[in-house]
């Protein structure tokens, strides 16, 4: 949730993304950013995004990066929410592809693993994959010992955290 509408904080994410300090910047898509009219592509174009969900290999960890603004429609099709709109509560979803990218992305890291999403890993109000995300992370944890340290999010404008088998869930009120 860093903006509303990323057409109308241009500046303001060149100085951001651009700073002075060369500290790298890595984006997470929330569920504000869709609530305005600029068009998802336009929105990862103006935040240096290469997808709507990523990872980097910094420092010695690996930065996953997922969009949990995807919902499942009138026809049971996984679908992102369109510009204009707001994921609403309790429907964000990763989907099966982005389920699959991650398990993918987790098991070929020879680095720990960083988590980061909008809506919550943790909380019943979160991811509806949130289950099957703990479940991924547990098996691969049990296979290789601190593969993922860690999620965190953001969206609830409160801080939280959890433990669970091992790793931690971090909401935080401006991750």
């Amino acid at each position: 949730d860093l903006c509303h509408d990323a057409n109308y904080y241009s500046d303001f994410l060149s100085i951001y993304n651009e700073n002075k300090y060369n500290i790298p910047v890595f984006h997470c898509i929330g569920n504000h950013e869709l609530e305005g009219s600029t068009p998802l592509a336009q929105v990862r174009q103006k935040y240096g995004m290469p997808a709507n969900y990523y990872y980097e290999d910094f420092n010695g960890y690996r930065l996953i990066v997922l969009d949990t603004n995807y919902y499942i429609n009138e026809y049971g099709k996984t679908v992102h929410m369109p510009p204009g709109h707001s994921t609403p509560t309790g429907t964000y979803h990763l989907g099966e592809k982005q389920l699959a990218w991650l398990e993918e992305t987790i098991r070929a890291s020879e680095n720990p693993c960083l988590i980061f999403s909008h809506a919550s890993l943790e909380l019943p109000q979160g991811c509806r994959d949130a289950l099957a995300v703990r479940q991924m992370i547990r098996t691969i944890n049990e296979e290789h010992p601190g593969r993922v340290l860690m999620c965190l999010n953001g969206h609830y404008h409160r801080n939280n955290i959890a433990a669970h088998d091992g790793g931690g869930v971090f909401g935080g009120n401006g991750v």
